[in-house]
């Protein structure tokens, strides 16, 4: 098996099933023969025990590895879905570059790094719900993703990346949005989500519905603050929430552009 044979099947990122699928004339113990030879001689590159990425012509004679479609590669390392920041950058709902590609996952968190890129993987349990295939992808919907990143916003860059992105979407089902809050979200959560979209809805052009915040007003309970470090803020006393990052930097894409 030729390098050329990979090329001409389009088979930039393939597992040993996909081979077989062109039935191909040698043995399987050959076959895994030639893929060692190749691995060896950094032609391909061995991800995951079956799976292989091709290493382009031009950076196997500059003695890179050059990781094409790491989205695909990412929903091959791992049983998931495209999540957190990725999702936002798949929907072009962001301009954040990052060498990191977040899956939401049923199954235990991990990390694995090729080359210059990390694959996380983050267990979300009974959350694992709320996501479609596109494409070659499966990714959150719209309102799934935006559920994830308040939940977890350290995987999404900061809130000011979210609260950014939102700006940019266009359309988003918002009972959609809300019906994960009513099955999964803490009142903690709802009231620190409650907050920064009445802070969108407020200080921007962007319009929040007036049943989504009335929602969210609804599950005010307990005392909260928007980052859980003891750094001090403003008290926020219609969301019961310390305010421990300000306005300006949660809105400094609208303040400063």
């Amino acid at each position: 098996m030729e390098l050329r044979l990979l090329e001409n099947k389009n088979l930039n990122l393939f597992s040993i099933s996909d081979l077989r699928n062109l039935k191909l004339s040698f043995s399987k113990n050959y076959l895994n023969v030639i893929l060692h030879r190749l691995a060896k001689k950094k032609y391909i590159y061995k991800i995951k025990k079956g799976l292989y990425l091709r290493i382009p012509a031009s950076c196997i004679l500059e003695g890179k590895l050059y990781l094409e479609g790491p989205f695909l590669i990412a929903t091959k390392l791992f049983n998931g879905y495209l999540a957190f920041l990725s999702a936002l950058r798949y929907y072009n709902l962001t301009d954040y570059q990052t060498f990191t590609i977040f899956i939401a996952t049923k199954n235990k968190s991990k990390l694995i790094s090729i080359g210059n890129y990390e694959f996380k993987a983050i267990n979300i349990g009974k959350k694992f719900v709320g996501f479609r295939r596109l494409g070659n992808y499966k990714v959150s919907t719209l309102a799934k993703t935006f559920f994830d990143c308040f939940y977890k916003p350290e995987y999404a860059i900061s809130y000011s990346e979210i609260l950014k992105s939102l700006f940019n979407c266009e359309k988003i089902d918002f009972r959609e949005f809300i019906s994960y809050f009513k099955s999964f979200a803490s009142h903690s959560l709802c009231q620190r989500t409650g907050y920064l979209l009445s802070l969108l809805n407020q200080e921007t052009t962007y319009k929040v519905p007036k049943f989504v915040l009335e929602f969210f007003a609804s599950k005010v309970k307990v005392k909260t603050k928007l980052l859980p470090i003891s750094k001090k803020g403003i008290f926020i006393r219609e969301w019961q929430l310390v305010d421990n990052i300000g306005k300006k930097e949660l809105l400094n894409f609208w303040y400063y552009g």
